[in-house]
């Protein structure tokens, strides 16, 4: 939950009950395009969604009419169904003259960045990715995917340089455009970086396993840190109350780096798999 004054109550990640998810992350852009005008807080555009009866779709296509009452971000929703064994997956992006689409069956990948121009760390961790869940996405294997998972969000390599990055933040110091290419951002000697990795497993039955790692305060500039988990476990059923990210009491969550998700029914598997991830990328304090 975000606890910034004036903005108590948004998220940027979370799940209620009645199988909806919602994820947003802000568009980044070059400092020169920052008016300063004031603008509606983005957070509560997620928990209107998961707190609101509409389906993800019709919500985007309302909030389109609204778009510009905030600075740019994209919000990806899910409509989980499991007695229709269905997956609704949409998406919209005020940094776009467009209306809200569906998402095709897939892995599916995001960032700070206009989903039609990716960054070169959202396009290798959707490979990276899939790849985890071809491979552990099976019975009795479920640990060693979400294990997997973390560690690809704690992927610190710098993917850089990196053209369309270097464009979009326009304005920054070299220092600060490595440290947002990579995947797990820790901003050298700042209170600034990567603090939360969330994951999110849903079966075919409709049983989710919701399990989120986050950095214990105070935060160690140093590296040294204790990771926290929690890991809640539930079933999606109709009407449903908020499960958000963070679990835990956290500061402001300001950036998400990446989300990823395969929205379609997986009969290998015979599961349903929406394995959502997300690096929050903030002021650590």
């Amino acid at each position: 939950m975000d606890l910034e004054e004036g903005r108590a109550g948004g998220t940027w990640l979370g799940m209620n009950v009645s199988g909806k998810v919602a994820s947003l992350l802000n568009i980044i852009q070059p400092l020169d395009e920052i008016t300063g005008d004031e603008k509606l807080p983005r957070g509560h555009l997620a928990v209107r969604y998961l707190e609101g009866g509409q389906d993800g779709m019709s919500y985007l296509r309302d909030l389109r009419r609204k778009g510009n009452d905030y600075d740019r971000f994209l919000l990806v929703t899910l409509d989980v169904s499991p007695s229709r064994q269905d997956i609704q997956a949409c998406c919209y992006t005020n940094a776009l003259d467009s209306p809200p689409v569906h998402l095709k069956p897939g892995f599916h990948a995001f960032g700070n960045s206009n989903p039609l121009r990716p960054w070169r760390k959202v396009v290798e961790s959707r490979a990276q990715f899939g790849d985890i869940v071809l491979r552990q996405g099976k019975a009795g294997r479920k640990q060693a995917l979400i294990d997997e998972l973390i560690g690809m969000m704690n992927n610190s390599t710098e993917y850089f340089p990196d053209d369309q990055l270097l464009k979009d933040a326009e304005g920054r110091s070299e220092e600060s455009l490595r440290s947002l290419s990579s995947v797990f951002v820790r901003v050298e000697g700042e209170y600034y970086g990567s603090r939360t990795h969330s994951v999110i497993l849903v079966d075919s039955r409709g049983c989710v396993d919701y399990i989120e790692r986050t950095m214990k305060q105070p935060i160690d500039l140093d590296g040294n840190e204790p990771w926290v988990t929690t890991r809640l476990q539930f079933g999606i059923q109709e009407p449903g109350s908020l499960v958000s990210s963070a679990l835990t009491s956290s500061p402001t969550h300001r950036h998400r780096h990446c989300f990823a998700f395969r929205p379609y029914l997986c009969r290998l598997f015979r599961a349903v798999i929406v394995a959502a991830w997300a690096c929050h990328a903030h002021a650590l304090r």
